[in-house]
């Protein structure tokens, strides 16, 4: 298996060299322009409408920042000019994604003038994204665990090619949906340039998750603005995030006494 790994497409960065990205959009519940005394019911529940913002993270073996803009066209300019502005782009541009198409085709046209970049699908939402369409494509949770636990060791190895000729070896009986089946594999296609060999990255002490991104989402966004009761304009949910960011990067002193930031990485803390 050791020959079958090196055919993986996806480099090894050097992480003393190297920037890794996570870039996501989080929402919260939509405040209403005005308030009706009749809430319209979908599927015997509440219709609800959030409101989204992009979060982004940065970070290096020197330090990290984070930050906020109303949307992905807004974030990505600003991520660009950070990383100009800091001299980062001496070495290799990581994005750790969740395998959103969309997400993707920005990232790549923002940074296609910038070769050392490459994206790495998060395992976590790569193994749950298998978990979902094969309980939708399969007979039972007991075939449905069993394929999984085979697909999700080739995908840990990053065979792609050995899990969709084992998908492709599913007893028909079992299958009871082959759209769903046939979706994971064209995913899991879509993605090969984008899924690494997982656990040769864990050997060697590399980020395999986005997980940062979804923290920098709960610090500037959840923590404050989820809980019971609580609605947002998008305006509203986007300036207390961008005040909560200014306080995460050691900037709140500077802004509120000069107007100006430093918009430098955040050294890491030291235990």
């Amino acid at each position: 298996m050791r020959s079958s790994i090196k055919t993986n497409p996806v480099p090894y960065e050097n992480p003393l060299s190297s920037i890794n990205i996570s870039v996501d959009d989080v929402g919260v519940k939509e405040q209403k322009q005005q308030r009706h005394t009749e809430e319209k019911e979908v599927e015997g529940a509440k219709e609800r409408h959030h409101t989204y913002q992009t979060v982004v993270h940065i970070e290096n073996h020197q330090g990290r920042y984070i930050f906020n803009a109303f949307n992905l066209v807004q974030a990505l300019p600003i991520l660009i000019a950070f990383l100009l502005d800091n001299q980062l782009l001496k070495g290799n541009l990581l994005f750790f994604i969740d395998g959103q198409r969309s997400l993707q085709a920005s990232i790549v046209k923002a940074f296609n003038w910038f070769a050392p970049q490459q994206l790495i699908l998060d395992w976590y939402h790569l193994e749950e994204k298998c978990k979902k369409q094969l309980s939708s494509a399969l007979n039972g949770r007991e075939i449905r665990n069993e394929v999984l636990t085979q697909v999700l060791y080739w995908l840990w190895h990053g065979l792609i090619d050995k899990a969709i000729e084992y998908l492709e070896t599913v007893d028909k009986k079992h299958i009871k949906s082959n759209e769903a089946l046939e979706q994971l594999k064209g995913q899991t296609l879509r993605n090969k340039d984008y899924i690494p060999c997982y656990s040769v990255r864990k050997i060697l002490g590399l980020r395999n998750s986005s997980n940062r991104g979804e923290k920098s989402n709960d610090l500037l966004v959840s923590q404050r603005q989820k809980h019971n009761g609580m609605s947002w304009s998008q305006l509203g949910s986007v300036t207390l995030a961008a005040v909560t960011a200014l306080v995460r990067n050691q900037e709140a002193n500077n802004w509120f006494r000069t107007g100006q930031i430093n918009f430098r990485l955040v050294p890491h803390p030291q235990f």
